[in-house]
């Protein structure tokens, strides 16, 4: 359904009773008044309906917002439910904006579904959603940029603490002067710690380059290794990073978690674990093997992009329907 900005719409389904008054605001809030069933002071009840669950109903008489209502002070829970039957196909999990053929806005509202119960069912509908939503390989969707496992592996070790775009604004001349591991392990420290220090914990980290360049070479004969167990012998080499190379460098079973992921995962319910390895296993139980690491970096977008630590923008997100931390944050 088509709803122009600034108009007003009456529907009434079948089979239902009294109609359902949807009005856009000026604010870009979607208005639902229910002429029967949700009724308050004056010219009626107006509940503000968004796209998450919980906050969804959040109802206003004048200017006040009222913790109950009138008729009982009908509990947020209880006008949810009522509202819910109020604005069932009106109001969908995402909200689009779009134009049409004049140039006016208007915002396209897709049909809701039945909100998974558990983890088993919720995922794969994360997993589907996200992947329309991001499209493309692990390879295709991280955003370090490198030709070999080698430098994905060293540019993830930069990554540490730092945003992919410095990474990738210090990794071209990194790889320039030192390309491969027998370069790197050989390399002046200070030189290194020049080239790196705008990513922070420079000293640190060129610790770790020099050092994981040097397990490489003398370890395994200047390949990267491609099973966890040893990657994670690798100086500066956590789980996560081994599971970022053998996803992406080498299309293999992984799943990093890092914050986002770890965050995300939690607001829908998919773990109630917070130590990022139980995180991991349980995430594990959810997605075939050959979509983890995808999955991952998929949240990671995500959380990047629409589901903030601080803010997370539900109105946006095409899981709010299903998400049970959806309006609570």
């Amino acid at each position: 359904m088509i709803l122009a900005s600034g108009m007003h719409h009456r529907v009434h389904r079948p089979g239902d009773s009294g109609d359902v008054d949807v009005r856009e605001c000026t604010d870009g809030e979607l208005i639902v008044r229910r002429s029967e069933r949700v009724r308050g002071e004056g010219d009626g009840c107006r509940a503000a309906v968004g796209v998450d669950r919980q906050h969804r109903v959040s109802g206003r008489i004048g200017n006040r917002r009222p913790d109950g209502f009138r008729e009982g002070l009908v509990s947020t829970g209880g006008l949810d439910r009522m509202i819910d039957d109020a604005q069932t196909g009106l109001v969908g999990a995402r909200r689009q904006n779009r134009f049409n053929g004049e140039g006016h806005h208007v915002r396209r509202y897709l049909p809701r579904m039945a909100r998974p119960r558990g983890a088993k069912q919720r995922g794969p509908v994360v997993l589907e959603r996200l992947a329309r939503e991001y499209p493309g390989t692990a390879a295709e969707l991280c955003a370090l940029r490198h030709d070999t496992p080698f430098q994905l592996l060293a540019a993830t070790i930069l990554s540490a603490q730092c945003t992919d775009e410095m990474v990738n604004a210090v990794t071209p001349k990194l790889f320039e002067r030192f390309p491969g591991p027998d370069e790197l392990a050989d390399a002046d420290p200070a030189e290194v710690e020049v080239l790196v220090h705008a990513t922070g914990f420079f000293r640190q980290k060129t610790k770790s380059l020099i050092g994981m360049a040097t397990a490489v070479r003398d370890q395994f004969d200047g390949d990267v290794p491609t099973e966890l167990d040893d990657l994670v012998r690798l100086p500066g080499v956590g789980r996560k990073t081994g599971n970022v190379l053998r996803s992406v460098a080498f299309d293999l079973p992984g799943l990093p978690v890092d914050t986002h992921v770890g965050r995300l995962a939690t607001r829908l319910k998919l773990t109630s674990e917070t130590d990022p390895v139980k995180v991991e296993l349980d995430l594990n139980g959810l997605i075939a093997p050959d979509a983890r690491g995808g999955f991952s970096l998929r949240l990671i977008l995500h959380g990047r992009r629409v589901c903030g630590a601080r803010r997370p923008r539900c109105e946006d997100c095409v899981l709010a329907d299903i998400c049970p931390s959806a309006g609570r944050l």
